[in-house]
C-alpha cells in the first residue's frame, strides 16, 4: 500500500507545480482554485465538486471510513495492473 500512496503523492507534486491537484475522492484533475474542501477522517481534503464532498460526508456519517480507505486502496492496486 505504501507504493500506491507514493504514486499519489508524486502525482500531487507534479500537479501542484502546474496549479492543479487531484480530487481526493474520484481522482479527477482540477485547478486548486476550484477545489471544494471537506473535513474527512480528521483532515481537510480537496475534492472537485459538491457531489464528491457529499460522498465523503456520508461515508463519515455512516462510520465507514475504514471500509472507504480499504476500497480506495484496492481500486488503486487494480489500476496498477
Amino acid at each position: 500500500m505504501g507504493e500506491i500512496f507514493q504514486l499519489w503523492i508524486d502525482t500531487l507534486r507534479k500537479n501542484w507545480a502546474a496549479g492543479k491537484t487531484q480530487c481526493f475522492h474520484c481522482g479527477d484533475s482540477m485547478r486548486q482554485s476550484r477545489a471544494v474542501e471537506v473535513e474527512f477522517a480528521g483532515e481537510r481534503r480537496k475534492v472537485c465538486c459538491h457531489g464528491c464532498a457529499s460522498v465523503l460526508k456520508t461515508v463519515e456519517q455512516m462510520g465507514m471510513q475504514k471500509q472507504y480507505f480499504a476500497q480506495k486502496a484496492q481500486a488503486a492496486s487494480q489500476d496498477e495492473k
